[in-house]
């Protein structure tokens, strides 16, 4: 039930009263948020129980205002609800009125996981076109990877624009991402998040990722089976995991940061391990951690990654 009722997001459904009365468990019901049409166009919020009659849909936080999505999640929090589909702290992403967004491009991605949970998620890859494209319905989102996308393939790649499309007739033509859905653009950027998330080495922006040591090093990340454990690397394979152990050593004395299996935790702002991606309570945050760093706060580091110096820099600058 909750997998259908997650996945209706996509498709912006909504349900008749009578149905959603009858249909979802009253124990599921009373730990979310659903919105009821109250008029034409006009839906209100309601935690466990939304207004009888007309129809009825999860609460979406792209389609909720800055006080709204606050607003509900202190109630999420001060109520201690386990939410069975995640909602008040869901992340959500806006993307701008282009046809395309560089949001989650420049990253360096290990191919064999990337294609492993896109085709979970229903992604199809296109080798000769460098791009994983997703269908959902008259739209579709193409994630463009400079890299191989084709069964059984391994190795590494780079991850460039993601671009919406529409269906016009029998063609797909470029459309902006305001024409669509923002619940439907917002959950196609988050699938793309996890994809980069699971799969990112670090970020293009480095001169020095192309040197001829480190693109072997990405080489045998990539080639290793996952779930395999190296020798070398006693406390983790992945890069993302070998982040964490170093940076749990690197911040142990800053007061307030926690660690997640994928996020650095410092107060309210969560920063991605594998993104670098900074988000407060679940809501995007833009850091600028060149100028907000004291120079002598600056922490070592035990090895060159610039994604690892990125990360540690945003934490320390996010605690002070």
């Amino acid at each position: 039930m909750t997998h259908a009722l997650e996945g209706g997001y996509l498709g912006d459904v909504s349900f008749p009263w009578e149905r959603w009365h009858a249909d979802v468990p009253g124990d599921l019901a009373a730990r979310l948020i659903w919105e009821a049409e109250t008029a034409p166009g006009r839906w209100e919020a309601a935690l466990g129980a939304p207004p009888r009659g007309g129809r009825v849909r999860l609460w979406h936080p792209a389609r909720a205002g800055a006080a709204d999505r606050a607003a509900w999640r202190d109630t999420v929090f001060e109520r201690r609800l386990t939410q069975p589909v995640r909602q008040a702290f869901r992340e959500h992403y806006p993307a701008g009125d282009g046809t395309a967004t560089d949001m989650f491009g420049g990253y360096a991605v290990a191919i064999r996981p990337l294609l492993g949970v896109a085709v979970r998620d229903g992604w199809r890859g296109e080798h000769g076109a460098g791009l994983l494209r997703r269908d959902l319905g008259r739209w579709r989102v193409a994630f463009t990877v400079d890299g191989p996308l084709h069964r059984g393939a391994s190795g590494f790649g780079f991850t460039g624009a993601l671009h919406l499309q529409h269906r016009d007739g029998g063609q797909w033509c470029p459309a902006r991402f305001t024409d669509a859905p923002p619940v439907l653009v917002s959950e196609a950027l988050r699938s793309v998040d996890l994809l980069v998330s699971v799969a990112a080495f670090g970020l293009d922006d480095d001169p020095q990722l192309r040197d001829d040591a480190r693109w072997q090093a990405l080489t045998r990340l990539a080639d290793r089976p996952l779930g395999e454990t190296d020798r070398e690397l006693p406390e983790g394979r992945d890069s993302c995991r070998m982040r964490r152990a170093a940076l749990r050593r690197i911040l142990a004395g800053f007061d307030g940061v926690s660690f997640g299996d994928r996020h650095v935790h410092v107060g309210p702002y969560a920063v991605h391990l594998a993104t670098a991606r900074v988000t407060r309570d679940g809501d995007p945050v833009t850091t600028d951690v060149r100028h907000r760093v004291p120079a002598s706060a600056v922490p070592w580091l035990p090895y060159d990654e610039h994604l690892l110096e990125r990360v540690a820099h945003t934490v320390v600058a996010l605690a002070y």
